[in-house]
């Protein structure tokens, strides 16, 4: 008579222990750590200051992004040369996605290191500024993270309209 198959009770508990761990560290901290918000932020910032700036050459518009510890916002001039209001501020737009929404990210950071709200505006021609004529280059840096972790700063360097 052939023995019966199946697991032995060592492999069962070995895999109780283990399933124990994943759900005590892994689980909680992936579905709960604010902490988390800090990374997923940093990469949204990056994607949205590059699309403003090609889309500000792509449109031959001026293309200006409002950053703070919990938001993102794209605007597009409404006119080239960009119109300014009687407080000499650029008017616009909301910045459409490819897929016609409104752009606009509201993740949390944890740490958000920048001048809130920091206004960067994206000239045809590539170069960033911190005014809507494009006089003052902008050279930024921008640290979003999480608290228990490091990330790399965001820099933004004018001349050139690279962000990193």
């Amino acid at each position: 008579m052939k023995a019966a198959g199946g697991y032995t009770m060592v492999e069962l508990v070995t895999v109780m222990v283990l399933l124990g761990i994943l759900s005590a560290i892994a689980i909680p901290r992936m579905l709960s750590d604010p902490g988390m918000a800090g990374p997923g932020f940093r990469a949204d910032i990056v994607t949205a200051l590059r699309y403003a700036q090609k889309s500000a050459v792509g449109h031959r518009r001026v293309v200006w992004a409002t950053v703070n510890n919990n938001s993102v916002t794209l605007l597009i001039a409404a006119n080239n040369p960009a119109a300014t209001n009687a407080a000499g501020n650029c008017i616009g737009v909301p910045l459409a996605t490819p897929d016609g929404a409104a752009f606009t990210s509201t993740k949390a950071a944890t740490n958000f290191t920048a001048a809130a709200p920091l206004v960067l505006f994206f000239q045809p021609n590539g170069e960033i500024t911190t005014d809507c004529a494009g006089v003052n280059l902008a050279s930024n840096s921008i640290t979003v993270s999480a608290a228990a972790q490091n990330e790399a700063a965001i820099t933004i360097i004018g001349v050139s309209g690279r962000v990193d």
